[in-house]
């Protein structure tokens, strides 16, 4: 499925501007500094965060939780090695009910009763083989990596196909995914937009390739986060009155 579901916000760079002085707007707040509109992400999914960056026009500034910016960690799994004695003890429980099992008397099963749950099953099986039969496994329209130029992997990079603004992120180790969809049919050619924040877009026209692999160059952050703290009497009162000044000219 070609979606976006998060994107790396860890390299936003934080704004020195107020939530709490900014005059509200009907899509946030209006940063009196560069005249942007601020959205508070605070109550929005990641997939609603990705989206809203990576479809929009010009840069992206933001309200977010810590959480939503934090740098995201690999997931690891604990190797940790269990305890001789609790393998042991979890083995012989096995043994114990498996001999318990095989001392239960087995009632006896008559042969009908046998013959028409077989029966039944028959046609779940069928069902079931005809749904594998019709799972597509040429699907996948291209598939690969995106890091950065010193090969490390750029976790929730953005991969789109332009034209019909689809697309997909990439996971942990940096791998994405694109799968084949009609919309592709009104497309002369596939190209293929990879962006992340902090680091410069590229664009590929995709051939015949099925692995595509990425690299991007470190670039200009233009898209920041919003400090949601108030200032203290006399800064609330200085930025009233450039406000007013502003609105003047």
């Amino acid at each position: 499925m070609n979606t976006i579901t998060k994107i790396n916000l860890s390299k936003l760079r934080s704004c020195n501007q107020v939530w709490d002085d900014m005059p509200e707007n009907e899509k946030g707040r209006l940063c009196l500094k560069c005249q942007n509109t601020i959205i508070d992400f605070r109550e929005m999914s990641d997939a609603q965060v990705a989206q809203t960056h990576v479809f929009s026009k010009g840069k992206v500034c933001g309200l977010y939780k810590p959480s939503q910016v934090d740098s995201p960690k690999q997931k690891t799994t604990s190797t940790r090695p269990k305890s001789k004695l609790v393998n042991w003890y979890v083995a012989a429980c096995s043994l114990l009910s498996l001999s318990a099992i095989a001392q239960e008397e087995k009632p006896t099963v008559p042969t009908e009763q046998t013959d028409q749950k077989t029966d039944s099953l028959a046609p779940l099986k069928e069902n079931f083989n005809r749904t594998v039969d019709s799972v597509k496994t040429d699907s996948v329209l291209v598939k690969g990596k995106v890091t950065d130029l010193e090969g490390v992997p750029i976790i929730g990079a953005n991969v789109i196909i332009k034209g019909i603004e689809i697309g997909a992120s990439t996971d942990f180790d940096g791998n994405y995914t694109l799968y084949s969809t009609k919309s592709l049919d009104s497309l002369n050619q596939i190209k293929l937009r990879f962006s992340s924040i902090g680091y410069e877009d590229q664009e590929l026209i995709l051939e015949n390739q099925s692995v595509l692999n990425v690299s991007l160059r470190d670039g200009e952050i233009t898209e920041f986060i919003v400090v949601a703290r108030r200032r203290n009497f006399f800064g609330r009162t200085w930025q009233g009155i450039k406000g007013v000044f502003r609105k003047k000219d």
